[in-house]
């Protein structure tokens, strides 16, 4: 298994808000790459209100969809603010067509709360469904990623996906998800299979037989009396 490199974005909040303003640092396999950064009151505040209104919209059980412009425009907007200054020396430290790990680690829920799979990069792809970038967001940004010690499964790594759509919620566009999950693990020793039907019964039955590393599973959700509820078909 290679060892794969990460970048890392260590996010604080300074001063107290509306007026408090985010210091940054970027590191890459936790060495500096660019220190003490930091975004005006002005951004730090735009940042917050997006933010904010995304959480809404999930609170709310609404899918936050944007036209495709709004969302280069939000993704150009993310990278400009974080990366664009150091991207030039994050590429060169990187070797081409590896996979890296970008870590977002910040104490502020604003910060991890930030539509960061939306962040658009220079070469007109959004992080979320580049094949060769993973996103983790981590509470604390004085936490370090403890190395897996473990021992992996034998290949292939076998993942399963489940798109449920019932005829009485609004219509997901599972189809795309599907298609980047394909484009995500092109290459890879990977086996997929999905489900048909949306059923409880078939994920039940689908687990037993496939025995999945990983279940992506995508619909429809609320939370009810403190309690997450899941739609099935």
């Amino acid at each position: 298994m290679t060892n794969e490199p990460i970048i890392t974005l260590s996010i604080r909040e300074i001063g107290s808000s509306p007026s408090s303003e985010y210091l940054f640092n970027i590191l890459l396999d936790g060495k500096p790459l660019s220190s003490n950064q930091s975004l005006s009151a002005t951004d730090s505040r735009s940042l917050r209100e997006i933010s904010r209104h995304f959480s809404a919209l999930f609170e709310q059980g609404c899918m936050p969809e944007k036209d495709a412009e709004a969302q280069r425009e939000l993704g150009k907007c993310l990278f400009d603010l974080w990366l664009a200054s150091s991207w030039e020396k994050i590429v060169a430290a990187i070797p081409v067509s590896s996979l890296r790990l970008l870590v977002i680690a910040s104490e502020s829920p604003e910060i991890l709360n930030l539509p960061w799979e939306l962040l658009l990069l220079p070469d007109d792809e959004f992080l979320g469904i580049n094949p060769l970038f993973r996103i983790r967001r981590l509470p604390s940004p004085r936490k370090q990623l403890v190395p897996f010690a473990g021992e992996l499964r034998p290949r292939p790594l076998r993942l399963l996906f489940m798109a449920c759509s019932p005829t009485d919620q609004l219509i997901l566009d599972y189809e795309r998800e599907e298609e980047a999950l394909f484009r995500a693990v092109y290459g890879q020793e990977v086996a997929f299979d999905s489900c048909d039907l949306g059923t409880f019964e078939e994920l039940k039955e689908r687990v037993s037989e496939f025995k999945p590393h990983i279940l992506h599973l995508t619909g429809h959700g609320a939370v009810l009396d403190g309690k997450g509820h899941f739609a099935f078909e």
